[in-house]
């Protein structure tokens, strides 16, 4: 072989080897990123995951992890995963060595039918038996729902449906509630389930709240600021009304989301019928625990009469085909009362 030929098999050799690494860091790459994208979820606020989908978070934020380790019911639960793993370990290593030695070293008769029927049942993945898990959950009804205090609620109002759901009026014990649910594809039709469901989701309840500068003067331009929370599930149409007393000017309005954007809009975009002194303007969804920041942009007219002037506010959402609605009461403005100076003459 000369040294050309060695040379060429040098180069072969390396560009094989670099494809191969190549395939490696691909296929690495493929597998992770499922793992990558679930923990940079974790990085990003409920708000920031609905609104868009994102491979790098624009902000970095902690607020699920405290969450998370905040929360009594999810420390008690880890606490107890814990302990079950840790022995389960254990009795599992202690129990299959002895079995190891004795399947390895003793010699007895069905030896080779007990290894061949472990061998069976590794080749089989998980992942086979998927399908009949769908077929089952499926099939799941919610047969009833309790209470802390074991009075039922309510069943299941969407049979043989994928995504079961029941209406829980209000007047029930708060705390851990029981959920059974009945499967009729099981061959001893119908069977029934215990679980414990935890929380319960509680119906939009929305609230606002408003501030605003306690005085202007003829002319200025300020900003009236209106606060939107929901203590239950999200609001799915959300509005705020402004009334604004004569002698004010509407400019604009900027709504804030709960991912840091804002929304700009003008007094022709927003909905303000003729002769009238409210103003309206959608929200959009109100995620619960997190509140949705309304800014006016407003005048005092320079020809306004000095005084007190009263601003009223209201929030109000759709649920169910029904219309709910909130208000937090006056918001005062006080106008200075300009006093010309008066000049006397004798003549």
């Amino acid at each position: 072989m000369n040294q050309r030929q060695a040379v060429l098999k040098d180069v072969t050799s390396y560009v094989r080897r670099g494809l191969f690494w190549l395939l490696v860091i691909a296929i690495a790459l493929y597998t992770m990123a499922p793992f990558y994208y679930a923990i940079s979820i974790s990085f990003r606020t409920n708000a920031q995951v609905l609104v868009e989908a994102r491979y790098v978070p624009e902000q970095l934020s902690l607020v699920n992890f405290q969450n998370l380790f905040t929360d009594d019911a999810f420390m008690r639960t880890l606490f107890n995963s814990s302990v079950v793993s840790t022995v389960s370990v254990i009795f599992a290593l202690v129990v299959g060595s002895f079995a190891a030695y004795a399947l390895g070293r003793v010699q007895f008769k069905g030896r080779m039918v007990i290894m061949y029927l472990v061998l069976a049942m590794t080749m089989f993945p998980q992942i086979s038996i998927l399908s009949g898990l769908f077929a089952i959950v499926n099939d799941l009804d919610i047969y009833y729902v309790k209470d802390a205090s074991g009075k039922t609620c309510g069943s299941s109002q969407s049979w043989d449906d994928t995504v079961e759901y029941v209406t829980i009026q209000a007047g029930y014990t708060p705390g851990t509630w029981t959920v059974r649910v009945i499967a009729f594809s099981l061959p001893s039709s119908p069977q029934y389930f215990g679980l414990a469901a935890h929380p319960i989701l509680v119906a939009s309840n929305l609230s606002i709240s408003a501030s605003a500068p306690t005085s202007v003067a003829p002319g200025d331009y300020f900003h009236y600021h209106q606060y939107v929370s929901n203590s239950g599930y999200t609001a799915g149409g959300s509005y705020v009304r402004l009334y604004v007393p004569d002698g004010f000017t509407v400019l604009g309005v900027r709504i804030y989301t709960e991912d840091g954007h804002s929304h700009w809009y003008n007094a022709s975009q927003i909905y303000h019928p003729s002769g009238s002194n409210f103003w309206r303007v959608a929200v959009g969804e109100t995620l619960a625990y997190y509140p949705r920041h309304v800014r006016w942009y407003i005048r005092a007219n320079p020809d306004i009469s000095g005084g007190t002037y009263s601003f009223w506010n209201n929030a109000y959402w759709r649920e169910g085909g029904n219309l709910y609605g909130t208000d937090t009461g006056y918001t005062y403005i006080t106008v200075p009362k300009i006093y010309l100076p008066l000049i006397l003459k004798n003549y």
